[in-house]
């Protein structure tokens, strides 16, 4: 039997376990603890992921060699949308400062 946070299973159970989604990514450095990792080897890619067992808010980190590639591949994909989304906003908020800016010049230049 093993135990995490209050929460215990078998080796049996363990194969069955079923994520819902990864929610982060982080690269262990060699010196921090993950969570149920501990301190993973330094440039070790560990994703955090949600359990549909467990509670949202118990943190449980996994290397990439744990989880299916597809898994994976729609956390990447989903973080790359929200970045390029990110990126667009912040380009059409540094467009619309620049036409202020310039509105405001002809302004106090008249």
């Amino acid at each position: 039997e093993r135990e995490y946070m209050g929460y215990f299973w078998t080796e049996e159970e363990e194969e069955s376990f079923e994520a819902e989604a990864l929610v982060g990514r982080v690269v262990a450095d060699g010196r921090a603890s993950y969570a149920n990792q501990g301190k993973a080897r330094k440039g070790t890619v560990l994703y955090r992921i949600v359990w549909k067992i467990y509670p949202p808010d118990t943190v449980w980190y996994e290397p990439t060699t744990n989880l299916g590639s597809g898994l994976v591949a729609e956390y990447e994909a989903r973080e790359a949308k929200e970045a390029a989304a990110d990126a667009e906003a912040e380009r059409e908020e540094a467009e619309l400062a620049a036409l202020e800016a310039e509105e405001a010049a002809a302004v106090c230049g008249s």
